[in-house]
């Protein structure tokens, strides 16, 4: 949906499109005509419909094209980041739709249990690379981006039911390397979101929850972290569990 008027009123432009679901929005920042939707909802429910595909539109929302369908079609996309340096640049974080079993909310599509984690495109969507480099290939809730360094990026790995691999992890290098930020941390946590503070960019915020289990009842929040030198350490705030 779009506004003009500051959220007074709205308009739908994506009805046409595969699928209405989407898990993530990026704006270009050199150009706010250029938007980016990453198709799926990344809420690991059901009743979550699997995405299609990577929407673009050049022109405000007006005309849209669908891209990457065989990259991320029957996943969903969890965040979309594009370079303020670089607006060719975009990461996306990807993982599987949701649902206990395992991919209920997939619904049997056939790339349901394609490559998941941290993707990069260098030509503004039209292709995608998977990351690698001592970053996991699993679930990715997130992935942000250093505001004053956009070479530095973080990413979750988080599968919603618990995992040895799951955490935060940090590249200096667009994402070639990475390393698990670990001290002060919980150990096989479940989903997690990350932020960067604007204000200072060594300063991180983790929302960090428990695994969920077939009940889904599980799934609270842990706690909410957080980082002031840039990942090296983090401590509880105190926010405590949240059903």
């Amino acid at each position: 949906w779009r506004t003009t008027d500051g959220g007074q009123n709205w308009t739908a432009l994506t009805d046409d499109l595969p699928t209405c679901a989407i898990g993530a929005l990026a704006v270009d920042p050199a150009d706010d005509l250029i938007v980016y939707a990453g198709s799926g909802e990344a809420n690991f429910a059901h009743h979550s419909p699997y995405g299609l595909g990577l929407y673009k539109t050049v022109d405000g929302g007006k005309h849209w094209v669908v891209l990457a369908s065989q990259d991320f079609a029957g996943r969903t996309f969890s965040r979309l980041v594009v370079s303020p340096v670089d607006s060719s640049v975009l990461y996306a974080a990807v993982t599987r739709a949701g649902g206990f079993p395992a991919l209920a909310a997939a619904k049997g599509h056939p790339l349901a249990n394609g490559p998941v984690g941290v993707f990069r495109s260098q030509d503004a969507g039209e292709t995608w690379t998977l990351l690698e480099g001592g970053l996991p290939a699993a679930p990715a809730s997130d992935v942000v981006l250093d505001p004053a360094s956009p070479a530095t990026l973080y990413a979750a790995i988080a599968d919603i039911f618990g995992s040895p691999a799951n955490g935060i992890y940090k590249s200096t290098d667009e994402g070639r390397t990475w390393a698990p930020l670990v001290l002060g941390l919980p150990v096989n946590p479940g989903r997690i979101s990350l932020a960067v503070a604007p204000s200072d960019s060594q300063r991180l915020y983790a929302l960090i929850c428990n695994p969920a289990s077939a009940s889904g009842l599980e799934a609270t929040t842990l706690d909410l972290f957080r980082s002031d030198n840039a990942g090296a350490s983090w401590s509880p705030t105190g926010l405590g569990p949240i059903q």
